[in-house]
Order: structure tokens, then C-alpha cells, then sequence
């Protein structure tokens, strides 16, 4: 039997996860850790599927990261894939896993990725309907307008990372979802928030994000003096559970894989009469609506998981 025949469950969404996670190494960024175990933990998800990418750190850092991840937290029946090392060869087993789980699964599969978009791109070069296969696809990167924190210029490391990939998926005609880093910025972490939520919660779960998430805040702070860090990719996250709380508009895009070497979307002129290139259309959600009931969203997911 099939591992991709599920029945269907009320309101879940079924989601394979392309990521860059670096959780567990020091002074690296944490959000992908930190989405992984909302995913593991809503009520509204279930996770069907790992793959690794480069991004954060190298795809041998990033994998190696997340199986021990997978280790600690006991996860045994979700497959975990090792994605492309680089672009020169974006093919990879975690391209043949996403490829053949969309074939094959009976439920419709959400795709999120956070990281670089080159094993979404080599999925689509081994099955050209790879993308119109999958019920949506959420992507957290690109930014609608230059960041600064504290005056201080905040690089895109997403869609700039792959822009040729990020092209083809931004442009494929499927159901594309981009989390952009501006929506992003809404969505702080401050020290002092997660000390509180770490001391009121005596499960153990939190224990285990208690360091790494301490010593990000530290470097993010070194960085750009700030109390906290951004919750880039939960955002993207708990978007594909509750995208009702997200206030969100269709972009028509011109970008290119040229201009996405920036990360930046150029967004279509309200009457535009280019000839040479058409834009394409993506949600891009712009607004979180209650910040309050996201942060209990969070917070809730992670006290579900059940691990020592």
C-alpha cells in the first residue's frame, strides 16, 4: 500500500516540507526548526514528507541538522530526503521523493518551502506537471520592498539563493503563496517574549528550543540590535493552517530569474503594456490580521508534541 494514501481528515492539509533547517547549530538561524515542530504539532497539519536544501548553511549541514532533529524528537514513520547539493545538478533524491509522492498520494498535498527553490525546480525537470500537481505551494522569500533593521540594509537569502528555480516556480501557473520577508517583520520574537513563554510551559518541547532559540536571539541582536529575531518561516507556516488569518492580494509579477538574484519581486504596473514579457499572477499575503491569536497558535502546536 501506497505510504501517500490517507484519508481525508475535516480541514487538514496534507504537507510535504522543503527546507533549510540549521536548528541545533550554533549561531545559525532557527526558524526552520521552529516550523517543523509547528507543522509537527497543529492539529490542522499533517506532515507527510522532509526534504533538505542549502541555504542557511550547506545541504550536508542543513541534512544533517534536521536528522538529528528527526532523532531527538523520535520521528520515525516521516520520510526525510536529501536534496541537490548546488545548482549545477538540481535533481536529487528529494526531487524524485516530491515528484513521486504528488503521483502518488490521494489526498491533495500542500507544498511549503523555505529555503533555496532548487529541489521544487528539479522536481519539475524530472515530471514537467509537477507543479500544477501540488493543491497549493507556499514559498517564504522574496521582498516586495528593501529591508532595514535599525538602519542597517537586510539581504534576501531565499530566492536569491536559486533565482533561476525561484523563477520557475514563482512563474509556473500553479497555486504559488509567496511569505515575503516585509510580512515577516510583523511577526518579532522578542527575548523577553520567549523567556515568558519558556517559563510557563513546563513540557518538554521547550526545553529543547530554550537554547537554540537564546542564542539566536544573541546573534540576531549582534547583528542588528534588536531584543528578539523574525519568525520567518512559522509564518509561512501557520499561513497553510489558518490563511483566513492573513490579510493577502494577487501580485502580478515581471520578475525574472535577473532580477530575483536580489530577492526583490517587480511587481506589473496597474496598466501594463509590456509586450516582450506577460506577468504572472501569485498570492502574496500582506497582513497578519490578530497577532495575538498567531503566537497562541504557535505556542499551542508545540505543547501538543509529546516527546522526552
Amino acid at each position: 500500500m501506497s505510504q501517500c494514501i490517507f484519508p481525508l481528515r475535516g480541514r487538514v492539509k496534507y504537507v510535504l516540507y522543503d527546507c533549510d533547517n540549521t536548528m541545533g547549530l550554533s549561531g545559525k538561524d532557527i526558524d526552520d526548526g521552529l516550523a517543523l515542530l509547528y507543522l509537527l504539532g497543529s492539529p490542522h497539519i499533517q506532515l507527510i514528507g522532509v526534504t533538505t536544501t542549502f541555504g542557511n548553511a550547506s545541504l550536508s549541514e542543513v541534512h544533517d541538522s534536521t536528522r538529528r532533529m528527526f532523532t531527538n524528537l523520535g520521528i520515525e514513520k516521516i520520510p526525510l530526503m536529501r536534496g541537490a547539493e548546488s545548482t549545477k545538478n538540481r535533481r536529487s533524491e528529494a526531487a524524485e521523493y516530491l515528484v513521486k509522492t504528488l503521483k502518488e498520494c490521494t489526498v491533495p498535498v500542500t507544498v511549503l518551502a523555505t529555503g533555496a527553490c532548487t529541489n521544487l525546480y528539479g522536481a519539475y525537470l524530472i515530471d514537467n506537471d509537477f507543479f500544477l500537481s501540488a493543491e497549493e505551494i507556499v514559498l517564504m522569500g522574496g521582498m516586495t520592498q528593501q529591508l532595514y533593521i535599525n538602519k542597517k540594509k537586510l539581504d534576501e537569502l531565499n530566492f536569491s539563493t536559486d533565482p533561476e528555480a525561484s523563477y520557475r516556480v514563482l512563474s509556473s501557473g500553479g497555486q504559488v503563496n509567496v511569505i515575503t520577508a516585509n510580512i515577516c517583520t510583523q511577526a518579532m520574537l522578542e527575548e523577553s517574549r520567549l523567556k515568558k513563554i519558556v517559563g510557563k510551559n513546563p513540557q518538554p518541547v521547550f526545553r529543547y528550543i530554550e537554547n537554540p532559540a537564546l542564542d539566536w536571539c544573541r546573534v540576531f541582536n549582534e547583528e542588528f540590535g534588536v531584543g528578539g529575531f523574525y519568525a520567518w518561516d512559522i509564518v509561512a507556516a501557520v499561513y497553510i493552517s489558518h490563511p483566513t488569518l492573513f490579510r493577502s492580494r494577487n501580485m502580478p509579477l515581471l520578475s525574472n530569474s535577473k532580477t530575483l538574484s536580489t530577492g526583490m519581486l517587480t511587481s506589473a504596473p496597474a496598466h501594463h503594456a509590456e509586450k516582450l514579457s506577460d506577468p504572472y499572477i501569485v498570492n502574496v499575503p500582506t497582513k497578519i490580521r490578530n497577532m495575538s491569536k498567531f503566537w497562541r497558535l504557535i505556542i499551542s502546536a508545540w505543547k501538543r508534541l509529546d516527546f522526552s
